[in-house]
């Protein structure tokens, strides 16, 4: 369960949002451009700090503006996929998808193994050695998801990520 009530200004804008989303559900976020879609899930992957409210994930503070808590990236279970894929430009397809388990440190075997699986099952296994630049814009997104999924996260947040499929 996700519960979410927070607040955030940026320049001109500002945002108030509440949600409780249940466990195993899907919730589409519609509005125009420029509505806050899109700071609204950075809210909800804790990449964006509210300035105040709170974020709680199956009673867990996430974040919490009257406590001061705010919990690192690296200790929520969640897969983002930015609208402009965010993949580094150096790596291989593979080596994208593979970068989140790498940080974990994961076994080498293992995370071979689950990078393989998570390209094929985007239909984008024979494109592993390929870098960002050599895939077109659906590739490039289908690597993005594969990345976010690859690491089993509890909730997987996608912002507009089938837009150039």
């Amino acid at each position: 369960m996700l519960a979410l009530k927070a607040s955030k200004q940026l320049g001109g804008f500002s945002l108030e949002a509440g949600l409780h989303v249940r466990d195993r559900s899907t919730m589409v976020l519609v509005g125009r451009s420029g509505s806050g879609k899109t700071t609204l899930l950075r809210l909800i992957a804790v990449l964006l700090d509210p300035d105040r409210g709170h974020i709680h994930v199956d009673g867990e503070a996430w974040f919490d503006g009257d406590f001061g808590r705010r919990l690192a990236a690296s200790e929520r279970a969640v897969g983002y996929v930015a609208q402009d894929y965010a993949l580094f430009p150096h790596l291989t397809a593979a080596e994208n998808v593979a970068f989140g388990l790498r940080a974990t440190r994961a076994p080498a075997r293992a995370t071979a193994t689950r990078v393989a699986a998570a390209l094929e099952r985007l239909g984008v296994g024979p494109l592993a050695q390929r870098r960002p630049c050599e895939l077109s814009g659906g590739q490039q997104q289908r690597v993005a998801i594969a990345r976010a999924i690859v690491l089993e996260p509890r909730m997987l947040l996608l912002d507009e990520p089938l837009s150039a499929l």
